[in-house]
């Protein structure tokens, strides 16, 4: 048999298994040095050796040779992996530890941690390395990674789901409305109990009636004094002080209107717990910042240490902690624990204030990081990243920045637009043609064309330039390389390509193609004449002149164009035949017509002539005759005598 004495390798009981820290680990032995796993598998063997359950002796340990050798492979066995415990290390670790055989203890607070590493993985609205932390005011939600919207009016944002949380009398997205009217309270959810023909306004926060002028009242529902009641107002009202008196609309009987506080049919007494406000309706706000019960008429609640807001739902501000969030942090570059005011530094920063830098070579929390960079001096101490120089990227800077991308480490992403090219160290702009401005976002000027906009432009007479070739496309009615060459009189149009259709001497408009007819002329191509009594550009005058003698107006200039024989502005006056033979065409035509009318006068005159001669001539004779008559008479009565 052998002895040993002295301090025991282990000592197995029918108890639990303690670890050298004394921390509870499963069911089984209890043990004290050494590895608890190996252990558990020792007795485990030993058992099996000597097929009993084997004695141990506080500072003795008696054992035969086979167990003895039992013992030694046992101690010789390596330990479980990370994250395994148990027999062959099938069983992974339990909730809240880690490591090999799962001897370490996990720390992380608001959170899960890994078998493996022992990391915790954060519940959303916390932060740290032990997830102790919660999210500071302006972020929320996993690793507070989200940015809080802009909650207004004293609104709160949760940590969890970034929502504003709105106080009493304020509503929406942000908590940027008032109540709607004649609604108030949390969520705006309760409506004004107020008598509206009685009443100016409901406030939004509290509900409360504000009466028009000679009315009063919880609702404004009444005239009456105060403590009385009845359609009368002559009997006294049975509420507790504080409260108002109204009557039932049903029953016409007195109804007590309790104040903030107060419950009961005479309001006299107090909230249960967990209730406030006007007649107790409204249910205080639960959370695990909240600290008891709320005020029984404010609803206001007493927060926890680290806690703030007016219902206790957010950490301490950025730099304040403890009770009431009273304290000031002494944290330069970290935040405090909102409860206990110890400062959490920020990657890259150390120190129990947060102000020392991880010296050169070291990054990350508590700088307990050692840089890996070879081609380069620094690394980031935050994050342990090669700090590579502009233009240069990659794990140890050895790669050109990608397209798209300049500056240091290829940080920045470039800002050109239109296809222009981003030089990787300055991230310079070299604009395509047609385009300039730092950005390369604004087209050349009318006059400018080219790289850059460089490049004057020459194009005339209205023409566009081409931003990028320079290229002249010319306005209607002009052609040529720089649109200074107008139309040929019979072409009209873009390039000139149209066929102008005028008649009668009428001139093409190089652009539209349009007629410009003389005067006297209408129509779309000029080919019509002026209809009667018109004349004129376009026949636009009317014939004025009263022409006579079946004289017509000119449709060019509006004169009477006298017939043949006739003359004078209005073809009043006949033609002589000398002027006949002097005149023109239309002259001579007016000088026949003249000639023989005279002609016919004289023609005339001499058939009058005659006849008056012949008249004459017989008027003579007759005389004649009837003197010889007479004569004859008087002899031959003489000769009867």
């Amino acid at each position: 048999m052998c002895h040993y004495h002295g301090r025991p390798v282990w000592q197995l009981t029918n108890a639990i298994i303690r670890v050298p820290g004394g921390r509870r680990r499963r069911r089984g032995p209890l043990v004290e040095g050494g590895s608890a796993s190996r252990a558990a598998r020792t007795h485990s063997a030993a058992r099996n050796a000597l097929g009993r359950r084997v004695p141990f002796e506080m500072g003795t340990v008696t054992v035969s040779l086979l167990l003895l050798l039992v013992l030694v492979s046992a101690l010789a066995a390596e330990p479980c992996p990370a994250g395994r415990t148990g027999d062959n290390c099938a069983t992974e670790c339990d909730q809240g530890f880690f490591g090999q055989d799962c001897a370490a203890e996990c720390n992380c607070v608001h959170g899960k941690c890994d078998p493996v590493t022992g990391q915790c993985s954060c519940l959303a609205g916390w932060e740290g390395v032990s997830c102790e932390h919660p999210c500071g005011n302006s972020f929320y939600g996993t690793g507070c990674e989200f940015q809080c919207p802009d909650c207004q009016n004293g609104g709160v944002c949760n940590p969890v789901n970034g929502t504003c949380l709105c106080p009493s009398g304020f509503t929406g997205v942000h908590c940027q409305d008032a109540c709607p009217a004649r609604m108030f309270g949390q969520q705006c959810r309760h409506r004004c109990d107020c008598d509206w023909d009685n009443t100016e306004s409901c406030d939004h926060v509290t509900g409360h009636c504000k009466c028009k002028n000679n009315f009063n009242g919880f609702s404004c529902e009444s005239v009456c004094k105060i403590g009385k009641t009845s359609s009368n107002c002559n009997s006294n009202c049975p509420c507790a002080r504080g409260a108002s008196c109204t009557k039932s609309f049903f029953t016409k009987r007195a109804k007590c209107r309790c104040p903030v506080g107060k419950k009961g049919e005479t309001c006299d007494k107090p909230c249960d717990n967990g209730r406030y406000g006007y007649g107790c309706k409204e249910r205080c706000p639960k959370h695990k910042g909240i600290v008891g019960s709320c005020d029984p008429e404010t609803g206001e609640v007493s927060c926890a240490p680290g806690f703030s807001g007016p219902i206790c739902v957010h950490p301490c501000p950025d730099g304040k902690f403890g009770e009431d969030c009273e304290n000031t942090c002494e944290c330069r570059n970290g935040e405090c624990h909102h409860v206990t005011g110890e400062c959490i530094c920020q990657p890259g920063w150390e120190g129990s204030d947060c102000s020392s830098q991880c010296p050169a070579g070291r990054f990350g929390l508590r700088c307990s990081q050692k840089c890996l960079c070879q081609s380069v001096t620094e690394c980031d101490p935050q994050t342990g990243r090669c700090l590579c120089p502009p233009g240069k990227t990659g794990p140890e800077c050895e790669s050109d920045c990608p397209k798209g991308r300049w500056g240091n480490d290829c940080a920045r992403e470039c800002e050109c637009s239109n296809g222009a090219e981003c030089d990787p160290q300055t991230g310079h702009c070299s604009c395509s043609h047609g385009y300039t401005g730092h950005k390369c976002d604004l087209v050349c000027p009318a006059d400018k064309f080219g790289a850059d906009c460089s490049q004057q432009c020459e194009c005339k007479n209205g023409a566009e330039c081409d931003s990028v070739s320079g290229n002249c496309s010319c306005a209607a009615g002009w052609s040529g390389a720089d649109c200074s060459e107008s139309c040929p009189s019979d072409t009209y149009g873009e390039g000139c390509i149209s066929r102008c259709l005028c008649e009668n001497g009428a001139e093409c408009d190089p652009v539209d193609g349009a007629c410009n007819c003389p005067a006297g002329w209408t129509g779309r191509f000029c080919n019509e004449l002026c209809s009667d009594n018109t004349w004129g550009v376009d026949c636009a005058n009317e014939c004025l002149l009263n022409c006579t003698n079946e004289a017509s107006c000119s449709n060019e200039d509006g004169s009477c164009l006298c017939k043949d024989g006739f003359e004078g502005e209005l073809c009043e006056l006949i033609v002589s035949p000398a002027a006949s033979q002097d005149g023109s065409d239309s002259g001579s035509s007016i000088g026949g017509v003249i000639a023989f009318v005279v002609f016919a006068v004289i023609i005339a005159a001499i058939a009058i002539g005659a006849f008056l001669f012949l008249r004459r001539r017989k008027e003579e004779f007759r005389v004649s005759e009837g003197y010889s008559k007479t004569a004859t008479s008087e002899v031959a009565n003489g000769a009867a005598i």
